[in-house]
């Protein structure tokens, strides 16, 4: 038997009225989507079971690098899991902010697994 992984992302912006390209966000994210897939199946591993949603926010600097990143809600309890998304997320150059300005951005990833035979 494998296990299938199911990792859903939304994406929220919020900029006081400029200019931002919210797809590059999503495209950049999804560049980490299999090492995001890898940080939860090690997580799985160690707790089967796990699943549910995780809410990430960070804001995004004039130089693309993202800043403040919190998780703003989890129904998962690991900190191995937050610790894994956050080290991606702090390793992505999104497009830069206007200068002067805050980019806020906000993404939901909802882990499943479920088992398939092979």
């Amino acid at each position: 038997m494998t296990t299938m992984i199911s990792i859903f992302f939304a994406l929220a912006l919020s900029a006081k009225e400029i200019r931002y390209n919210s797809q590059n966000v999503n495209d950049r994210i999804a560049t980490k989507m299999d090492v995001i897939q890898l940080c939860f199946e090690t997580a799985h591993e160690k707790k089967p079971g796990l699943k549910g949603k995780m809410v990430f926010t960070w804001s995004i600097d004039d130089k693309g690098k993202p800043q403040k990143i919190k998780l703003k809600s989890s129904e998962i309890s690991s900190v191995e899991l937050f610790k894994c998304i956050e080290k991606e997320i702090k390793s992505i150059t999104f497009d830069k902010a206007p200068k002067g300005a805050n980019v806020n951005a906000m993404k939901a990833f909802l882990f499943s697994s479920t088992a398939t035979p092979q």
